[in-house]
């Protein structure tokens, strides 16, 4: 997701990522659903993480210790994603 707005479509409930002024690791959370189908995922990640990201990255993995292309990163993940 990017930061500080909601994706088309999803619905926010509770926002608390007002800006990246402190140092340290942030963690975003997302819980919800998509057609019946649960989403729970969170990444942790600093502001640095932030400013290395090239065009077109995206910060993965609970750790925030991946960065994908977002295309990759958008293709469904056959091994963990089941109809």
């Amino acid at each position: 997701m990017e930061l500080f707005q909601a994706p088309a479509g999803w619905e926010v409930y509770r926002s608390t990522l007002k800006d990246l002024s402190r140092p340290g690791r942030y963690v975003a959370d997302v819980d919800g659903a998509v057609k019946e189908t649960s989403l729970d995922g969170r990444v942790a990640l600093t502001v640095k993480q932030l400013q290395d990201l090239k065009a077109g990255e995206v910060i993965t993995g609970i750790h925030g210790d991946r960065v994908l292309d977002r295309d990759e990163f958008m293709k469904p993940d056959r091994k963990r994603c089941a109809p």
